[in-house]
């Protein structure tokens, strides 16, 4: 017998992601999460309050003012600017899912030398930056996760300038201590500061990384949210031989987002939440292992 289901049974606002060294808890505002394949139909062939448990029909019991407040948000946002929020949410998912799947070794920062490349052309920055990552790859065996992001504008500049963060392993990529005033150089964690000389195209930074790999991988996911639009086409640039999508089980009952949402975690920083667009947001909580 086949069954045909709607939208919203086939979606969950919770789920767990597997990772190598931890579990995470996700829990959303809103059902978006898919539970399993469903084919839609039409709207009145349900009654969705029916297919709500109780506490999370008592969680649709939105005051006459919180509808229309919501209504007028999602009226002000235009189909192209909600697409584009969606987008930008699933690149910095996708980024934290890499950092996290993936081993790394070092955090690396890369600028431009003016005299080298034009930094405020992406369509240039990209032109000289593809080919260098492949040749660093294929020679030096450099794996790599890359994230652009725009200086600040500087006076005089009609657009900012294009550097870039990212985390990498690597086997022969050459490395020289960083020094100021003749001293060798250190982060403002402690840790020592390399530059890598095997960047053709300016200037580097190069540090250790540290065992947290999720403080590492919410770090590197947050320059997905400080750009604008996708500097080079791209929110971010990979290695091909990354692990990239986790194990994913969702969580069909599903979970009270308000009452899972805790302000002390929060504060303490256990908890994440972020915006993914107009009024949808997400909390993220590593959770124990049993």
């Amino acid at each position: 017998m086949q069954y045909i289901v709607s939208e919203l049974q086939a979606k969950t606002n919770a789920r767990l992601k597997i990772y190598p060294t931890q579990t995470l808890l996700q829990v959303c505002s809103k059902a978006i999460f898919p539970t399993a394949n469903w084919e839609p139909v039409e709207s009145h062939h349900i009654n969705s309050t029916q297919l709500l448990s109780a506490d999370e029909h008592s969680q649709t019991k939105l005051s006459t003012h919180e509808r229309k407040a919501s209504q007028k948000e999602k009226e002000s946002k235009s189909p192209n600017l909600q697409a584009k929020q969606s987008s930008q949410a699933r690149a910095r998912r996708a980024v934290y899912d890499i950092a996290l799947l993936n081993e790394w070794d070092w955090m690396f920062t890369w600028t431009l030398d003016p005299q080298k490349v034009d930094r405020h052309d992406p369509n240039e920055v990209y032109r000289y930056l593809k080919p260098a990552l492949s040749n660093l790859h294929q020679r030096k065996d450099f794996v790599y996760l890359l994230v652009p992001e725009y200086h600040k504008l500087k006076s005089g500049e009609k657009r900012p300038g294009i550097h870039f963060h990212g985390l990498c392993r690597f086997e022969s990529i050459n490395l020289k201590r960083a020094t100021k005033r003749g001293k060798p150089r250190f982060d403002g964690h402690g840790r020592p500061v390399y530059n890598m000389t095997d960047w053709p195209y300016g200037w580097s930074t190069v540090v250790p990384l540290e065992n947290n790999y999720h403080k590492v991988a919410a770090y590197i996911a947050k320059y997905i949210t400080k750009q604008p639009d996708k500097i080079l086409g791209k929110y971010y640039l990979s290695s091909r031989d990354l692990v990239k999508k986790p194990k994913i089980i969702p969580l069909t009952g599903g979970v009270s987002y308000t009452a899972y949402r805790d302000d002390d975690k929060l504060m303490a920083g256990l908890q994440q939440e972020v915006n993914l667009y107009n009024d949808v947001y997400l909390i993220s909580e590593v959770i124990e292992r049993t």
